[in-house]
C-alpha cells in the first residue's frame, strides 16, 4: 500500500513538472522601424550618383573628342597625303564595275534577242540609242511573257481548286449520313469538318493544306454551309523582313582589317520599349513643353532616330541627357530616386564605353595627339595597302578587258573574195548576219 502510494505521488509530481515546463521560444523574423539620422545614407547615395554622372560625362567627352577632332582631322590628312592613290583606286574600281555591268547587260540582251554577244556589242557601239530602244522592247516583251505565264498558272491553280471542290462535294454527298451522326453526337461543327477532311485526304490522296486553300473560297464556303459544317481557316502569311545594311564610311575603312566584336549589341526588347515609352512621355511635344524648349526638341528628334535604328546604347545616352535637362539631381532628391539615377547614369556610361572600345580599333583614334613620326608610319602603312589594292584592281580590270575582248568585242568584218563562192558554200560569218530584232 505504501509502495503504490509513493509511486502514485511520484507520477503526480512528474505530471506537474511537465505542465509547468514552458515551450521553447521560436525565432520570428520581423522588420522594426527605427528613428535614425538618414544624412549618412543620403550622402552615400548622392556620392555614388555624382561619381556615376562624372564617369558618364568623362566617357562622353572622350567620344566627342574623337567625333569632332580625331576623325575629321584624320580624314583631311588622309586625302591630303594620299590623294593621288585614292583617286586612282576610285577610278580603277569605277572602270571595272562599269565594264562588268556592261558585259552583264550585253549578255542579257543577247539571251533575249537570240543573237550572239559579239553582235550585241557591235550594236551597242554603233548606236547606243538604238541598243537602248531594242533593250526596252525586249524587256517589255519579257514582262508580257511573264504576265501571260502568271495568268496561265493562276488559271491552272483555279481549275485544280475547282476539281478539288467538286471531289469534296461528291465526298460530302456520299458521307451525308455519317456527317449527320457526328452532328447528333454533339461535336462542334469545326471539329467535324476537320475529321471529314482527314478522311477525304486519305481516300483521294490530297494534302490537307491544298484542300483548305481550295475550300477557302465562296464556293467552298457555300458547299460547307449546304451540309451544315463550319471551317476556321488560318491561312495568314507571316511577314519576313530582311534588313538592309549600308556603309557610311569615309573612304578609308575598307583598307583596314578590323577584327573583333563591334560596339553595338543586340537590343533588349523590354529595355528598348521601356526607354522609348519614358522618353516619349518626357520629350514628346504633345506630352510636354518640348516644343517651347529647343534643347528638348532636338533631343526628341535624336530619340526618334535612335528608336528607328533600334540603337539601345544611343537611347541609354539620350535618357541620361533627358534626366540632366530635367535637373532632378539636387540635395532635396529622395534617396530612392538617387539610386534610380545612379543606375541610369551607369547604364549610359557602359553604353558609351562599349562604343569607345570599338572605336579604339580604328586607325584614326587619337590622331590629334600623333607626332610627325607616327603620321609618317601611318602614311607608309596606308600607302602600302593602297598600292596593293591598286595592283589587285589593275589585275581584275585586265582580266575583265580580256573577257570582253574574247566573248563580247565585235569581230572585224571579213573581206569577201572577188570570185564567187562555190555552189553550196558561203563565206559569211554567222556573227555578221543582220538579225531582225523583235
Amino acid at each position: 500500500m505504501s509502495f503504490m502510494s509513493a509511486a502514485r505521488k511520484k507520477r503526480k509530481r512528474n505530471r506537474k513538472k511537465k505542465q509547468r515546463r514552458r515551450p521553447a521560444p521560436t525565432l520570428v523574423r520581423c522588420t522594426a522601424l527605427m528613428v535614425m539620422d538618414s544624412s549618412r545614407i543620403r550622402r552615400k547615395a548622392m556620392g555614388n550618383c555624382k561619381r556615376a554622372l562624372t564617369t558618364f560625362e568623362k566617357a562622353e567627352r572622350e567620344l566627342d573628342a574623337y567625333e569632332s577632332g580625331d576623325k575629321p582631322a584624320f580624314v583631311r590628312w588622309y586625302h591630303a597625303a594620299l590623294g593621288a592613290r585614292i583617286s586612282e583606286v576610285k577610278s580603277l574600281s569605277s572602270e571595272a564595275r562599269n565594264l562588268h555591268l556592261k558585259m552583264q547587260r550585253l549578255a542579257r540582251f543577247s539571251d533575249l534577242a537570240g543573237c550572239s554577244r559579239h553582235r550585241a556589242a557591235q550594236l551597242y557601239e554603233e548606236s547606243p540609242q538604238e541598243f537602248e530602244r531594242r533593250e526596252r522592247e525586249q524587256a517589255e516583251r519579257l514582262q508580257r511573257e511573264e504576265e501571260r505565264r502568271r495568268r496561265e498558272f493562276e488559271e491552272e491553280q483555279e481549275e485544280a481548286a475547282r476539281d478539288i471542290r467538286d471531289a469534296f462535294g461528291t465526298f460530302l454527298e456520299s458521307q451525308a449520313g455519317w456527317i449527320r451522326k457526328l452532328r447528333k453526337s454533339g461535336a462542334s461543327l469545326n471539329a467535324i469538318f476537320w475529321d471529314v477532311l482527314v478522311v477525304f485526304c486519305d481516300q483521294y490522296g490530297f494534302f490537307p493544306p491544298v484542300v483548305t486553300m481550295a475550300l477557302d473560297h465562296p464556293e467552298g464556303m457555300a458547299l460547307l454551309e449546304q451540309y451544315g459544317l463550319e471551317a476556321d481557316f488560318d491561312l495568314e502569311d507571316e511577314d519576313v523582313f530582311e534588313p538592309e545594311f549600308e556603309s557610311d564610311g569615309e573612304g578609308f575603312e575598307h583598307i583596314f582589317d578590323v577584327s573583333g566584336k563591334s560596339g553595338k549589341k543586340e537590343p533588349d526588347e523590354t529595355r528598348l520599349k521601356s526607354l522609348r515609352r519614358e522618353l516619349a512621355f518626357a520629350l514628346h511635344p504633345d506630352q510636354s513643353d518640348s516644343d517651347c524648349d529647343p534643347a528638348k526638341l532636338e533631343l526628341w528628334h535624336q530619340v526618334q532616330e535612335a528608336v528607328e535604328a533600334r540603337d539601345l546604347d544611343r537611347l541609354e545616352v539620350l535618357h541620361a541627357h533627358c534626366q540632366m535637362l530635367s535637373g532632378e539631381l539636387s540635395p532635396q532628391t529622395q534617396v530612392s530616386r538617387l539610386h534610380v539615377l545612379t543606375d541610369m547614369y551607369r547604364r549610359s556610361r557602359d553604353a558609351l564605353r562599349r562604343r569607345i572600345r570599338a572605336l579604339r580599333k580604328k586607325p584614326e583614334w587619337g590622331f590629334s595627339a600623333w607626332d610627325e613620326s607616327d603620321r609618317e608610319q601611318m602614311r607608309s602603312r596606308l600607302e602600302t595597302l593602297l598600292n596593293e589594292q591598286v595592283e589587285d584592281l589593275r589585275a581584275d580590270l585586265a582580266e575583265a578587258h580580256e573577257t570582253y575582248r574574247r566573248h563580247f568585242a565585235p569581230r572585224p568584218a571579213r573581206r569577201r573574195p572577188h570570185s564567187e563562192p562555190p555552189v553550196g558554200e558561203t563565206l559569211e560569218d554567222p556573227d555578221q548576219i543582220q538579225f531582225d530584232f523583235v
